[in-house]
């Protein structure tokens, strides 16, 4: 996998251009390079989107849109564990939507380039690009925290209350 931008690298370069940076790749790994994420349905003004998949509402309410279909081998499941644990929410909290038609949720594994579920490919495909989701959003809802609050950045975290 060379070429691969690692959690690790993703944040220290956000941190290294001051958060900017997070906002210029929030769409990083959430489909094909160079398209607007998908204008997911229910979104409301006020709702904070950074993703595909990802859409969480002021009244905090977790919205999870599923890109894969569930035709028993747990995408409905697996996937929403592989964004929660990034985004250090209790996957419980989702609720789950399934995605519309959309370029930014193309299969990417093995060069199928589409919106497509199939060949045991899901998880393998999805896992990627949800971490990053996940992680973009993580750290952007730290930062917004810090400046909201006043506060240090590791002094805030996500999800579980102390």
């Amino acid at each position: 996998m060379s070429g691969a931008l690692s959690r690790r690298d993703l944040l220290r370069a956000s941190l290294a251009a001051g958060g900017v940076f997070l906002l210029e790749v929030g769409g990083l790994g959430c489909g094909p390079v160079g398209l607007p994420p998908p204008v997911q349905p229910g979104a409301r003004p006020g709702d904070f989107v950074p993703s595909a998949w990802l859409r969480i509402t002021p009244d905090d309410k977790v919205i999870f849109t599923l890109d894969r279909v569930e035709m028993g081998q747990g995408t409905m499941t697996s996937h929403a564990q592989i964004l929660a644990d990034e985004l250090e929410v209790d996957p419980a909290r989702f609720v789950i939507e399934l995605a519309g038609a959309d370029r930014a949720y193309d299969n990417l594994d093995a060069g199928v380039g589409m919106q497509v579920t199939g060949g045991s490919t899901s998880v393998k495909a999805s896992y990627e690009p949800l971490r990053r989701a996940g992680a973009v959003a993580r750290e952007m809802l730290r930062r917004a925290a810090a400046r909201r609050f006043g506060a240090k950045l590791d002094e805030c975290q996500i999800g579980r209350a102390s």
